[in-house]
């Protein structure tokens, strides 16, 4: 993590720019190898507590990008029913094939067989592949999101924030591990960020590194509680600072960028694989990462497949009944 903060103090430029098309790509493409690295980097990099929050703070940016785009959209277009259902699809259909695949891989290189407790999986936003939490929770955040620009004219941000702090806090009563949750409010952030953004960047650059540099040294020394009121104020510090880099979109962006996702849920399959030929180390970080990307690609085609297939019957039961 203080990587991170000193890589983003030292290319960070005086001028800010708009948060543009290109830098959300080029998040999107990168991100999801610092989760990544939060999960299986060795240590000997860099302190394991720094990896562990490099990991919280990539899934809050995530949430940020997600919020502030749905926020963007409602601006020139009312959310209609048809978008939520499709998200939720485009959401579901790659985890159900992450699901499959890791049981499949897990059965081939895993000795132990898995515990399945559906019932106890669900109320841990936990779905069998591990990093479900994060599809289940992206679920929640757009049925709010929706719920609060479909039937509120007036205050949408505010509803918005008070629906997802009650589902945090039924989450929290529920004894669901705070891990779930603590990222929610960077989707408030996002949203937060698509409405007053234009006033926030008039903040001197000088403020927003040295508002940056405190929160990260607060998130450094484990200050109890303020991880969730940190998911809300960090990321916006973070955007702020990127939109001030020169960054220069290619190929491999783009490519990246579009099974970002993916990239995400593939991860743990290709450490079921890799962890049976090799020990916990560089080498296998390495290949758990050129394995991901592979899966990734492949997640992403099949997607793409199933997607079309459930259009076209869709398509074709509308005919038949008329």
């Amino acid at each position: 993590m203080i990587e991170v903060l000193l890589i983003m103090l030292l290319f960070s430029g005086a001028k800010q720019s708009d948060f543009s098309k290109e830098k959300t790509l080029f998040l999107k493409a990168f991100l999801p190898f610092l989760v990544i690295a939060s999960h299986y980097c060795p240590s000997i990099i860099t302190p394991a507590k720094n990896i562990q929050l490099l990991g919280w703070f990539s899934v809050s940016i995530f949430f940020f990008i997600s919020g502030y785009g749905l926020s963007v959209k409602v601006k020139k277009n009312r959310l209609k029913l048809s978008y939520l259902v499709n998200k939720v699809i485009c959401l579901l259909i790659p985890l159900a094939i992450a699901v499959y695949m890791y049981i499949g891989f897990c059965s081939l290189f895993v000795e132990k067989p898995l515990n399945i407790d559906l019932l106890s999986d669900i109320k841990n936003n936990y779905v069998v592949h591990p990093t479900t939490w994060f599809v289940i929770s992206l679920v929640y955040l757009n049925i709010i999101f929706f719920v609060a620009h479909s039937f509120f004219e007036k205050k949408q941000l505010l509803v918005l924030t008070v629906l997802v702090l009650l589902l945090m806090l039924s989450q929290k009563l529920c004894n669901v591990s705070g891990t779930y949750f603590m990222s929610d409010l960077a989707f408030v952030s996002g949203a937060f960020f698509a409405k007053y953004g234009e006033k926030v960047q008039k903040v001197p650059m000088w403020v927003i590194k040295v508002s940056f540099s405190f929160l990260m040294l607060l998130e450094l020394i484990h200050l109890k509680g303020f991880t969730f009121v940190n998911s809300f104020l960090l990321p916006i510090c973070f955007i702020l600072l990127f939109c001030s880099i020169k960054l220069f979109r290619n190929k491999i962006v783009d490519f990246l960028s579009k099974i970002s996702y993916e990239l995400y849920l593939g991860q743990i399959v290709a450490a079921v694989v890799v962890y049976h030929y090799f020990e916990r180390g560089i080498e296998s970080f390495v290949f758990i990462v050129l394995l991901d990307v592979v899966l990734a690609y492949v997640i992403c085609v099949c997607s793409k497949m199933l997607k079309t297939l459930f259009s076209t019957m869709v398509l074709y039961r509308k005919g038949k009944e008329t």
